[in-house]
């Protein structure tokens, strides 16, 4: 008989502690891949999956037109959460990026693996795959030896990824608690880009205008 496979993470809330370890369920058991085309060649935004960004417009995140619109029927449909495998390796992505479509419809490379969750909170996911802790799978299975900027990785072996799987309501807590630190880390970038404004106009004002008596 084969026990599947289970942990327990180091930190826990309180409220989650006798609930036992969790499961691990394989990428393929609780999401699909995505392999609609653009056979009818809508004229759909062509998005990218940057390492840093996320998933972005192309045309917006490089200022300009990568890609020739005339045939773009061998692009794949990407929906609104829908998650995105980038596997060109980067510093700040060594295995690739895999990143969620927060933009809306758009189409994306062939070049990329598209799937959807069939089960599970997003949120839960989208902050798993902020972290490092898959990347170790990816490099095991990964075969280096065809470009050294891509993980060249079998459809197979990235539907085995294992994923962490606790309870739904458990998902849900940490996504919650996760988000809100993505948000107060946001309004605090933003205060502090408001706070170098002010710098940059108040030293503008004590140097650039002393300047110009001292020249008088």
């Amino acid at each position: 008989m084969t026990t599947k496979p289970s942990y327990t993470p180091a930190l826990r809330f309180p409220d989650f502690l006798n609930d036992g370890e969790w499961k691990v369920k394989r990428l393929g058991e609780i999401a699909e891949k995505v392999t609609s085309k653009n056979k009818s060649n809508k004229q759909l935004p062509v998005l990218t999956n940057s390492a840093t960004e996320g998933v972005v417009n192309q045309q917006d995140y490089f200022d300009r037109e990568i890609v020739t619109k005339d045939n773009l029927t061998n692009y794949h449909i990407i929906e609104l959460n829908d998650f995105v495998y980038n596997p060109r390796i980067s510093v700040a992505a060594p295995v690739g990026p895999i990143s969620r479509n927060k933009i809306g419809t758009g189409i994306m490379s062939p070049l990329y693996t598209i799937f959807k969750f069939k089960e599970g909170n997003i949120d839960f996911f989208e902050q798993y795959f902020r972290t490092n802790c898959w990347h170790q799978y990816l490099k095991d299975k990964a075969n280096f030896g065809a470009r050294f900027d891509r993980m060249n990785i079998s459809n197979e072996d990235f539907f085995n990824l294992p994923i962490p799987f606790p309870p739904l309501s458990e998902q849900r807590r940490i996504a919650q608690a996760l988000t809100a630190l993505d948000e107060l880390i946001a309004a605090t970038n933003e205060k502090l880009e408001q706070m170098k404004a002010y710098k940059k106009g108040l030293m503008q004002q004590l140097f650039v205008d002393s300047m110009g008596w001292v020249n008088h």
